[in-house]
């Protein structure tokens, strides 16, 4: 289960521009679409889900199980907030982040089992769902406290903000200096690819998640499990659909190239396949695409027996 399962027919890209840290989507579906969240295996769907919402939107989530705790009286949403309806219905009650403290009824959703409701930061919603038959996610989008504080450690290493304030110069050399002080922080707030710097920032001292898989040991051999050749198309820019035995699984457009190796040179060492790959990718992330496969029933990881 990924972003692109949940938003289907609606593209990545529609929900990031027209909905994400803005307006409120209401995605109707039916029980089989969220089934794996609530199977023997929900736990490992559930960090599957995880990991491609953190990817995707480039912020920590959180999996909440069960019913999250709605207020009953309008209140903000603290943080953007995913709610997946696994079994039974809800009602709740959205009004718009610019209203000041609601006054009417607001507008009410309706979700049956399947659906799932994506709620930004700071909209005003009420409402009540049955308990453990939800699941919610949270998202910390960074706000721009977060992209002040970064910017603020990078302005004060900036050579001009070590040197004397010109505190008993004559008024017009003090004058040219807090010119200068605004320009060269107008300059660092223009620089381009601004909000991609402060992303790999924030990526970079972010605590690692665990392993979706133990890490594989040396002498595990990968097995390619699919009856038929795959069959691969683009969804949007980012993501592709693989579709194998009746199945269809979403993945990061940059794994094609992987699943065609596979596809070709199964069954193959693990150490085979990390050593074809090491220029672009790091072992913990095959390790983790592996996981995902293995959990998918596309692939097989069998210890012991090295192949070529």
């Amino acid at each position: 289960m990924t972003l692109v399962d949940l938003l289907r027919p609606l593209t990545v890209n529609q929900f990031l521009l027209h909905h994400f840290g803005s307006r409120p989507l209401h995605v109707t579906g039916d029980p089989e679409r969220l089934a794996t969240l609530a199977s023997d295996r929900r736990e490992d769907a559930w960090r599957l889900l995880e990991r491609d919402l953190e990817r995707v939107l480039d912020a920590r989530v959180e999996m909440i199980p069960g019913a999250p705790a709605l207020p009953h009286e309008a209140a903000r949403a603290a943080r953007d907030t995913i709610l997946l309806l696994l079994a039974g219905t809800a009602q709740i009650r959205l009004w718009d982040r610019e209203a000041g403290e609601p006054a009417d009824g607001g507008r009410i959703q309706e979700l049956s089992a399947g659906d799932w409701l994506y709620v930004p930061r700071d909209t005003w919603l009420a409402g009540e769902v049955p308990g453990g038959a939800a699941l919610s996610v949270t998202v910390a989008n960074p706000t721009g406290h977060d992209l002040m504080a970064w910017l603020m450690r990078q302005i004060t290493q900036h050579e001009f903000f070590a040197r004397d304030l010109p505190r008993f110069a004559a008024p017009g050399e003090q004058a040219d200096y807090l010119t200068e002080f605004r320009r060269t922080i107008v300059r660092m707030c223009r620089t381009p690819g601004l909000f991609l710097l402060y992303s790999s920032y924030a990526s970079g001292v972010a605590p690692p998640r665990p392993p979706l898989r133990p890490p594989a040991p040396s002498g595990t051999t990968i097995d390619y499990l699919a009856r038929h050749a795959l069959r691969l198309w683009r969804t949007d820019a980012e993501n592709i659909a693989v579709h194998f035995d009746g199945r269809t699984l979403a993945l990061p457009v940059e794994t094609a190239e992987l699943l065609a190796f596979l596809e070709d040179r199964a069954p193959v060492s693990f150490e085979t396949f990390v050593s074809t790959f090491a220029q672009d990718f790091d072992r913990e992330e095959l390790e983790e695409l592996m996981g995902v496969l293995t959990r998918e029933g596309l692939t097989a990881m069998i210890d012991g027996g090295e192949h070529g």
